[in-house]
């Protein structure tokens, strides 16, 4: 946004993310951003809020953000050397009439074995 020279502001939306329960991830991730976008622009006069949100797919799960480094060196470990799915969502909302647009994009990511040290 800021090469296309559209201002903006980032305000975090602090959503508590609930589990996905029996959602698939699509459906899930797109909630999540449409939640965010939601969020803000229930707060704001006027104007487009933008959320997003992206989650990672292995073997049909879903894997939360790690909560500590720990936990993230178990996540990686646990990636390498195979395939998995990152999907990506994002949420358009106008403020002033709640109109929302909601668009999604995967990709497959395949990370090479690392060595312990990496």
């Amino acid at each position: 946004m800021r090469e296309l020279k559209i201002p903006f502001r980032v305000i975090p939306s602090r959503l508590l993310e609930p589990p996905p329960g029996l959602l698939d991830p699509i459906s899930y991730t797109r909630r999540l951003a449409l939640a965010k976008a939601r969020l803000i622009a229930e707060k704001a006069a006027e104007g487009w809020v933008l959320g997003a949100d992206t989650v990672v797919v292995h073997k049909g799960q879903i894997l939360g953000k790690p909560a500590d480094f720990s936990e993230a060196c178990r996540m990686l470990s646990r990636l390498q050397g195979t395939s998995h799915r990152v999907i990506t969502a994002v949420a358009l909302v106008n403020a002033r009439t709640s109109r929302s647009i909601v668009r999604h994009e995967t990709s497959t990511v395949t990370m090479r074995p690392l060595s312990l040290q990496e």
